[in-house]
């Protein structure tokens, strides 16, 4: 994390994920963000949504992440798709800043690397790096996990919860999975806001 504010830059807030597949296999996983809470807080006239604020994540000018023409902000909006056998397999997405990458890692590898059921992966207990080697953990994680990590220098926050202190310090996910029978499942994070739909 202390890396990628240094050297990172055109590739958290209002995040919203979609993950839609529909009867053929076809699939996506979308995500849109206007951060912060209301964006740039200037609504169009007539059209019922505000303009997006993602010039915020720019740092100070000459640093590699400043403003400049034809430059984006770095940010942490990351949608993901597998595919297995060349098809559709699962689309993933997790909102809450810095924790959308960190949140997909844990839950793929507890798909794909682990076997988990979906559900499962979602619901499990998880970790947040922060600044200066802090650890954030969710409540339930692992005390066998926790120790490993304190032992390999990880601190906890000062408050004991992440930056945030609340229940966006380890993100939101939305998922959908193909069954090996073929059947889709698809979960929504308790964390969030969120709903599973069928059409």
């Amino acid at each position: 994390m202390a890396q990628a504010s240094r050297v990172v830059c055109d590739p958290a807030g209002n995040t919203v994920c979609t993950v839609v597949v529909d009867a053929d296999g076809l699939a996506v996983t979308f995500m849109s963000s206007i951060f912060k809470r209301f964006g740039s807080a200037y609504a169009v006239p007539g059209c019922g949504f505000v303009l997006q604020n993602r010039g915020f994540g720019f740092s100070e000018p000459g640093h590699v992440n400043g403003p400049g023409p034809g430059k984006r902000p770095y940010h942490t909006v990351v949608p993901s798709l597998a595919l297995k056998s060349g098809q559709f397999h699962m689309g993933l997405g997790v909102v809450g800043g810095l924790m959308q990458p960190q949140g997909q890692i844990q839950i793929w590898t507890r798909v794909l690397r682990d076997g988990w059921p979906l559900e499962k992966a979602l619901f499990a207990p998880r970790w947040r790096l922060e600044g200066a080697g802090r650890l954030a953990l969710e409540d339930g994680f692992d005390a066998s996990r926790a120790a490993f990590l304190r032992e390999h220098g990880y601190v906890p926050p000062d408050k004991g919860v992440g930056e945030l202190a609340g229940r966006s310090d380890f993100g939101g996910a939305q998922a959908v999975e193909r069954l090996v029978d073929g059947r889709l499942q698809a979960v929504s994070d308790p964390r969030k806001d969120g709903c599973v739909a069928l059409d």
